[in-house]
């Protein structure tokens, strides 16, 4: 699904904006991005290729039940929120990644789980978040409890929740505005 908005705010004093991806926002950095970190994401393909992965995008954009967002700084892509199961009266499921290792461990991370949430509520009216991470993924549910997800299962994959209103907007944003 392609939700035609926009968020715009400022963090740590520059300026970010989240909106849907498109198929030609995939360049060879966002693939170099992908195949780099496969540790954590699920179902990278081996031969992943620009063409491949702007028809993912593609399927995701017609889909009904799906999103996938982008974190830009200027007109740089930081990173991904892929967006699953949509709907107001289930959880919605996020899975975020930060392309550029430069930009990890900057609490970006935290950026794009609390965007997600907030586009989606704004918008869409969806109220109910969950995620999924490798109990490894330390970087990944740090980002998740700082907006307030709270663990649900702990085993082999850590399950998070969290309903909208207990949402914690990272310290340093300012200047919000959904367009």
């Amino acid at each position: 699904m392609e939700i035609d908005r926009r968020l715009q705010f400022i963090f740590d004093s520059m300026s970010y904006y989240f909106q849907s991806l498109k198929e030609s926002d995939v360049t060879e950095d966002y693939i170099t991005g992908l195949k780099s970190q496969n540790s954590f994401l699920e179902n990278v393909p081996d031969d992943l290729d620009k063409l491949a992965q702007r028809k993912y995008i593609r399927n995701i954009l017609v889909s009904d039940d799906n999103c996938i967002f982008g974190l830009w700084n200027k007109k740089f892509l930081i990173g991904t929120a892929g967006c699953q199961n949509i709907n107001t009266d289930v959880k919605t499921s996020i899975g975020i990644f930060i392309f550029n290792e430069d930009f990890r461990g900057r609490g970006l991370g935290k950026i794009l789980v609390w965007a997600s949430c907030v586009f989606l509520n704004s918008f869409l009216g969806v109220s109910k978040f969950s995620a999924g991470m490798k109990k490894d993924n330390f970087q990944s549910k740090g980002s998740f409890l700082a907006c307030g997800f709270k663990i649900t299962k702990s085993k082999k994959i850590i399950e998070v929740e969290l309903e909208f209103k207990d949402l914690v907007q990272p310290q340093s944003i300012h200047q919000v505005n959904v367009l």
